[in-house]
């Protein structure tokens, strides 16, 4: 009889009708009250209302009744990662790995918990036993190189690097890290995943290290000039948007607002401020050759940072501003060449450069200001503020 209603449970939450499953998985329980998958099977169909609290309830029961119940825990670590309780999510994990030390999922989450929380020390523990089991797995490699990287252990990040272009020599990524750290030859563009990596893994605290840590005001500058410049009536184009910085900072001046970003997180974050018109997941030069739409304004704040070689964007640009529209975008400053990358992973570009980019794209110079973009740790970042007009 509990499996007959049990089967019925599946097949209400195959169809999303999870008060139906809810109710069938009850009379599972109800039938047999001593066999714990009746119990995570329920608690799955009363996460999937969002009921969490009576969800963890049941999943503590089946793990009462089955202490090393793999599914259980793990169902309940993730329901608590979703509300945001990651100590208790690592505890569930940890449980997992007493009674199954190579667990991939339990290492993997408490890799990535630890990470997040910058525990880089502890994540390198969990990304170090996947590493042993699965010595050939890029993604493992590549999380172990960032995360020595970030504890400053120069030789590891580099020897995780190498095994990974021994493995596959085009992984644009490593060639990037390499090149960071004075090992290779520098891309003209940071990698897609690079980026989208690094800003998916930020934005839960963006904000907060941006703006309160790092002292980050190139939104209000812009913002500032645009207020004393533009007709409130002009469309604008975020390149590079992230958590909606630039478009909280214009606040209302505008008549239409789109953003485009790579990182899905980011754009997760831009939507909650209910500020854009459309939020775009995309690559910049993507963006504009799947769009056509002519903009008034073109924003592009910290991103040129992490582009080289700049032809391709301005080209683009050029031919998505309307008539004397403008655009406006940040840069850190090279004395050197036309850009270089340095050890952070950003590109910096010289004056020189951007006055001769403006010239071969007709785009008018009107203000190239010298600024403090952010802080380094306590270092000023510095670079220009740039304001070009078709």
């Amino acid at each position: 009889m509990s499996n007959d209603f049990t089967s019925l449970g599946i097949a209400a939450a195959k169809n999303k009708d999870y008060e139906l499953a809810v109710d069938f998985f009850q009379k599972a329980i109800d039938a047999d009250f001593n066999n714990p998958k009746n119990y995570n099977n329920l608690a799955n169909a009363l996460s999937d209302l969002g009921l969490i609290d009576d969800a963890i309830l049941q999943y503590k029961k089946a793990i009462e009744l089955a202490p090393n119940y793999t599914n259980a825990h793990l169902n309940l670590a993730t329901t608590y990662q979703t509300i945001g309780n990651t100590d208790a999510a690592l505890e569930s994990f940890y449980k997992v790995l007493s009674f199954d030390n190579g667990h991939i999922d339990a290492l993997t989450n408490c890799f990535y918990i630890h990470f997040a929380k910058k525990e880089y020390v502890k994540a390198t523990f969990f990304i170090a036993r996947l590493i042993e089991d699965h010595p050939t797995n890029i993604g493992y490699l590549y999380n172990q190189a960032v995360t020595a990287m970030l504890l400053n252990e120069r030789e590891v990040t580099l020897k995780h690097l190498k095994l990974i272009l021994a493995i596959d020599p085009n992984h644009n990524p490593t060639q990037h890290l390499l090149a960071m750290h004075g090992a290779g030859e520098p891309l003209e563009v940071a990698p897609r995943k690079y980026i989208e990596d690094l800003f998916n893994g930020f934005a839960n605290h963006f904000e907060i290290d941006l703006v309160q840590h790092l002292q980050y005001r190139i939104p209000q500058k812009i913002a500032l000039y645009v207020n004393q410049s533009i007709d409130k009536k002009r469309s604008v184009l975020d390149l590079g948007c992230g958590t909606g910085l630039v478009g909280l900072a214009l606040n209302g001046q505008y008549a239409k607002l789109v953003g485009v970003d790579l990182a899905k997180n980011m754009l997760e974050k831009a939507a909650e401020k209910s500020i854009y018109n459309e939020l775009i997941q995309s690559d910049i030069c993507d963006y504009f050759i799947s769009h056509t739409e002519k903009f008034d304004l073109i924003v592009a704040a910290d991103v040129l940072i992490y582009v080289g070689k700049l032809e391709a964007i301005f080209s683009a640009v050029s031919l998505a501003l309307s008539q004397h529209g403008q655009f406006i975008f940040s840069i850190e400053s090279s004395d050197l060449d036309d850009y270089q990358l340095t050890s952070t992973g950003r590109y910096k570009h010289s004056k020189s450069y951007i006055e001769s980019l403006a010239r071969q794209y007709h785009l008018v110079l009107e203000l190239l200001q010298e600024e403090v973009i952010r802080l380094e740790g306590t270092h000023p970042v510095h670079g220009f503020l740039v304001v070009l007009r078709l």
